[in-house]
């Protein structure tokens, strides 16, 4: 098409499409008479319950999209094979990063501490208790944190809920995130963060980068780490953490 390509040959093309006749074997379990179109099938095919077949299926319509814009711009054509495989190498990535890959890691046992009971900050110091929880029930999860000072006065507390499905420790992280976006906001330094999932504590002070939303959110957590002073992130017991839950 030499870069031709425009909205009416775009409609023209799902105009024939809708109408091509499929075999009455799909090769995925399902069948079909001779009169059946692709729509029929895509159709069927969506409302087969086959939930990873229905995701690889979106990836390729992906990839396909994806090759028609770069014949389209940088006028570089796509063999269909490379684009079958690169959309189900991106769709094995995908499934890959949704795991719960947060296993825990090991470490020197002086990176993390077990703090049995909360104990005061040393003078001049500030310290918060973090804690994340999920409601299956309700589909949402929640998020807290208590900062206290070397006194044992608080200085403040926060609380908050939000919908959606989350994982335990994503819960967690997020809430030692929103402590820190809290030092950050006021410009604070010179604080113990404190939190009962090691995954989290382990993750922070490792130079692996996690391929999972729990890893993103450990390289905000990093990233606003890097940009305050003397905050320490420290696991204690859950018994030592009972403030924030």
């Amino acid at each position: 098409m030499k870069g031709e390509w425009g909205i009416q040959l775009e409609s023209d093309l799902w105009k024939v499409l809708s109408k091509v006749k499929v075999p009455p074997r799909s090769g995925v379990g399902l069948q079909f008479s001779a009169e059946s179109t692709f729509v029929d099938w895509f159709k069927a095919f969506l409302s087969g319950g086959r939930v990873a077949l229905v995701d690889e299926l979106l990836m390729v319509a992906w990839g396909i999209w994806k090759a028609r814009n770069e014949l389209l711009w940088p006028d570089r054509p796509s063999q269909a094979a490379d684009v079958v495989r690169v959309a189900r190498s991106c769709h094995s990535s995908w499934l890959l990063a949704q795991e719960n890959r947060f296993e825990l890691l090991l470490f020197d046992a002086t990176v993390v501490g077990s703090s049995v009971c909360w104990e005061k900050p040393p003078v001049g110091k500030l310290k918060i208790n973090t804690d994340g929880a999920i409601f299956e029930a309700t589909t949402q999860y929640g998020t807290g944190m208590v900062i206290r000072d070397c006194h044992g006065k608080l200085i403040e507390a926060s609380a908050s809920l939000h919908s959606g499905a989350c994982q335990p420790a994503v819960a967690e992280v997020l809430s030692v995130k929103e402590a820190l976006s809290w030092l950050k906001s006021k410009n604070l330094s010179n604080v113990l963060v404190e939190t009962d999932c090691i995954a989290v504590v382990q993750a922070l002070n490792s130079s692996v980068a996690l391929p999972s939303v729990f890893g993103l959110f450990v390289q905000e957590c990093q990233l606003i780490l890097s940009s305050i002073h003397n905050v320490s992130i420290c696991h204690v017991k859950r018994s030592a953490n009972k403030v924030a839950h």
